[in-house]
């Protein structure tokens, strides 16, 4: 079993490093399949399909640093597989999961590729497709491009300040340091 769970962990991290140009014809035509192309639901579905393998990756990094002392003396001290979840993983990997989230929340906001290949309405761009309507033809409109940077930005600026006391303690994590 040890061995099919590495072929499997090394398939997922491997997944992680292929660009999305590389696959784009073959998911662009599942999506059409699937009857999602043109949709937000089909972009969800690329965007799943594109960033589940690095977040799978991110996590097995904070998987592999987890404390394991802790569980055995939770298991000694009567814990049981609920509690051992709830009361004692949960809290620990909570700065590796908003830590993932945040950096995949960052590069699937930043993804200017994904939607421009699915999504045909003008209505239904997203933001970093809108941003593009300031680059003219004939030239490009910088104080707008730069508004536009600048609102576009906001959400996950936002979304990291709440947020980002957690992902330095992911960060510690990694670092070897599990106080938070």
């Amino acid at each position: 079993m040890s061995r099919l769970s590495d072929v499997i962990f090394s398939i997922v991290a491997l997944a992680t490093f292929i660009p999305f140009e590389a696959v784009s014809l073959p998911l662009t035509k599942l999506v059409i399949s699937l009857g999602l192309f043109n949709s937000y639901l089909g972009i969800i579905f690329a965007l799943l399909v594109f960033y589940l393998p690095t977040g799978a990756l991110l996590m097995s990094i904070f998987i592999v640093v987890f404390p394991k002392q802790v569980i055995d003396a939770a298991r000694a001290d009567g814990a049981g597989n609920w509690v051992l979840f709830n009361k004692i993983v949960m809290p620990l990997m909570m700065p590796g999961m908003i830590s993932t989230f945040i950096f995949v929340l960052i590069e699937t906001w930043n993804n200017f590729f994904i939607p421009l290949v699915l999504i045909e309405t003008p209505s239904m761009k997203t933001a970093t497709l809108a941003a593009m309507d300031y680059i003219g033809g004939y030239g490009i409109l910088y104080n707008q491009v730069f508004a536009a940077s600048f609102v576009i930005s906001l959400l996950p600026l936002l979304i990291f300040i709440f947020l980002g006391r957690y992902f330095i303690r992911g960060l510690l994590v990694l670092g070897g340091g599990t106080k938070g």
